[in-house]
């Protein structure tokens, strides 16, 4: 076996472009095709992969192209009645991997070089892998480990990562990969597998490339949502391949960490990640539970309140221009009122959070991104 290596890399990418200008919606069927035009000329998409209007587009978007007559995924498209989807631009891990192959750039090369004044650049998914060449990890005794309390995980600040595990099973009884968190309902969610067997069992396009190695175990941390935002303004300052190497290094580490519960210290696995990682380039910010967010008091008020029957109603009996009027009713009883108590607690928790963030309620894509099964 040869000399222990660990690999960083981008996986699967799936991208959002917000339009800075505020265009009317009869326009915006217009407005972004011209949009994907100009980001298939920056970022070279259109000299590296074929189009066509036709295929399975991202869920959720109905006007776009994908790859034409191409083994894996690649997809650009829009939804023609909901601009505040933005435009999606999906990457399969494959995908990606050609990508970085035709054009020699990195993800941060593709969101610098990419960017335009017409459109913002956002993540809305992000794969990050870690790959450990020729270690003698067993991800089944990985998992049994944790499942026994034997091993521990843990954020990088000491506490608990209470996370439930999923496993997947073999004929033997062996555990060939498993999940640390929830795909449907958490925004970080780690894979523990073993990709050289992965790669010879489908017949993978990196088969070849896996098969000179004795064993390629690989940690996959699959970010979505808001800790894909915070993802985003990381990488829009990132400057070489060496800043990218322990950006991922340090969010998979600031996530997941496997510690021995009986010695407290650092499973073999944690260990090579951090001595791989040079410095420490970014951690998670603190996130709002659901239950006290403001995302969820809008979504109450939308759904649960009865508000929109309350407007329905003066719509039908008044007509929609009272509606207006009905709007700025509560504008005028809002600025009347002053703030309770517990509006000053939940801003003593919560006012630094958000403004770091810079995203307010109602800013969030109007669709959730799911996984698709598009994979090489």
């Amino acid at each position: 076996m040869g000399k222990i290596k660990v690999v960083p890399l981008v996986d699967q990418v799936t991208l959002v472009l917000q339009p800075t200008e505020n265009t009317p919606i009869t326009n915006w069927n217009e407005h972004a095709q011209s949009l994907i035009e100009i980001f298939m000329k920056k970022s070279k998409l259109e000299e590296v992969f074929g189009f066509e209007e036709k295929g399975r587009l991202f869920e959720g978007y109905n006007s776009g192209m994908t790859t034409f007559n191409a083994p894996f995924y690649t997809c650009i498209a829009y939804h023609d009645t909901v601009k505040n989807m933005g435009i999606v631009v999906h990457f399969s891990g494959w995908s990606f991997h050609r990508f970085q192959e035709k054009t020699g750039w990195k993800l941060y090369d593709l969101f610098q070089n990419s960017a335009d004044e017409a459109y913002s650049i956002r993540l809305s998914r992000l794969d990050n892998a870690i790959d450990i060449i020729d270690s003698n990890i067993d991800v089944d005794e990985l998992y049994k480990t944790i499942i026994s309390k034997e091993t521990g995980v843990q954020f990088s600040n000491g506490r608990t990562n209470a996370s439930k595990l999923k496993p997947y099973i073999e004929e033997n009884l062996d555990v060939a990969s498993f999940y640390v968190g929830s795909l449907k309902r958490s925004n970080s969610v780690l894979r523990v597998y073993d990709k050289k067997r992965e790669m010879i069992q489908t017949n993978g396009h990196l088969k070849d490339h896996y098969n000179q190695f004795d064993t390629v175990i690989r940690f996959e941390q699959k970010l979505k949502g808001k800790l894909a935002h915070q993802a985003s303004e990381r990488i829009h300052t990132i400057k070489s391949d060496k800043e990218l190497n322990n950006f991922v290094l340090s969010s998979v580490t600031n996530k997941y960490r496997f510690f021995d519960t009986q010695t407290k210290n650092y499973r073999l696995e944690t260990s090579l990640l951090l001595d791989a990682l040079d410095e420490t380039n970014f951690t998670f910010s603190p996130m709002v539970s659901r239950a006290n967010s403001l995302e969820a008091t809008r979504d109450y008020l939308i759904n649960n309140s009865g508000l929109l029957t309350y407007f329905h109603k003066i719509n039908a009996i008044y007509g929609p221009e009272t509606v207006k009027e009905g709007l700025g009713d509560f504008y005028e009883q809002f600025k009347n009122s002053k703030p309770n108590e517990s509006v000053g607690k939940w801003l003593s928790k919560y006012q630094k959070i958000y403004e770091e963030q810079g995203i307010k309620p109602w800013e969030h894509l109007m669709v959730n991104i799911k996984e698709n099964n598009h994979e090489e």
